[in-house]
């Protein structure tokens, strides 16, 4: 179940800063009020302003929540140990940001990226992953990233305390854009076990042959295939939209798309064959690591719609522009507390 009580506790602390910011600035007002000396008054209250500002900020750099918690997670020979209320591993994996996971007879989950493989299981209260690739990995698991600090600042939403308070140790992955594309583009019109079913069988006929299991297939390995070949894999009409894409997904597209503002490569993307809003929206969050990124599929859209937001985009457009940069996190809190929820029902 990981650990609640941490978001909790990141909710109340975010009241207890704004009751204090509150109480900063009132101070600094009743100053400028009694009018002691004009300039200097005005001076107070921006020595106020600036230190609430340097607070929210501490330590945080360019983006609040950017803080360096690797030091937190233990290292082991091969792999490293986390506590399981910051990766919760069910939470992680199947929330349809990723397909190549398995649950295995013992408990244990392995998940594979590019050429790579991961063991994850749960030792009391902490999350050990077994790797030869520890560094990979904690990148992929998001683990320079304080996500207490990110609980902190959506708190501030109270249309989110619920799903913040049952989605402690989800964290968004930092993939491969490649293979996220590839992946997303089978996920059309699809659910998570299909989807998985299909990139699975992909890899078995295509990727590189490892220790019983394979890696995702490469780009120039995946040129050489037919719409026939692909229809053969049981992709269906997705078959037509990866022959006509792949193509396109040089290096030099996929890394034009990092540096481009979040509309721009946005652009960029649903002028690809297969990639629609949401598919663009999946693949800028889980692929390039934009969290102003807000996806919208069916659980988002019944969680979000109502009589002015009746649309996907109108949805996506205004919880992404209410949410800012941390909406990308937000959406995935969200998704997991309304399948949590209708599972319960």
């Amino acid at each position: 179940m990981g650990d609640p009580f941490v978001y909790i506790r990141a909710i109340n602390r975010r009241k207890s800063e704004k009751k204090a910011e509150t109480k900063e600035e009132n101070k600094a007002n009743h100053k400028t009020e009694k009018g002691s000396g004009g300039k200097k008054s005005e001076r107070n209250g921006r020595k106020a302003r600036e230190r609430r500002n340097g607070k929210k900020n501490e330590g945080n750099g360019r983006d609040t929540g950017k803080r360096d918690v690797r030091m937190r997670a233990e290292e082991r020979k091969n792999g490293f140990i986390v506590r399981k209320a910051q990766l919760n591993i069910e939470r992680t994996l199947c929330c349809g940001q990723t397909f190549r996971y398995t649950r295995q007879a013992d408990g244990s989950y392995t998940v594979c990226s590019l050429d790579k493989r991961c063991r994850l299981y749960y030792e009391g209260d902490d999350t050990v992953a077994e790797t030869d690739e520890r560094e990979y990995f904690l990148r992929y698991f998001d683990l320079c990233t304080d996500y207490d600090a990110i609980v902190c600042a959506l708190s501030e939403f109270e249309e989110l305390h619920e799903s913040l308070c049952v989605s402690g140790g989800l964290r968004i992955l930092r993939q491969d854009p490649f293979e996220t594309v590839v992946s997303f583009i089978l996920s059309a019109n699809n659910n998570i076990h299909r989807i998985r079913g299909m990139v699975e069988r992909l890899c078995a006929a295509y990727g590189e042959k490892k220790d019983g299991w394979f890696a995702f297939p490469t780009r120039e390995r995946l040129l050489g295939c037919t719409e026939e070949d692909f229809r053969g894999l049981g992709f269906g009409f997705r078959s037509g939209y990866l022959v006509r894409t792949l193509p396109m997904l040089t290096d030099d597209f996929l890394k034009r798309i990092s540096v481009l503002p979040h509309a721009a490569a946005k652009k960029e993307l649903t002028a690809l064959c297969g990639v629609g809003n949401k598919v663009a929206e999946c693949i800028l969050l889980f692929g390039y690591a934009m969290t102003d990124a807000y996806p919208v599929d069916t659980w988002i859209f019944k969680a979000g719609r109502t009589d002015e937001l009746d649309t996907p985009d109108r949805v996506s457009a205004y919880y992404a522009t209410r949410y800012g940069k941390y909406a990308g996190y937000a959406q995935q809190y969200v998704f997991e507390y309304s399948r949590r929820k209708a599972a319960t029902k």
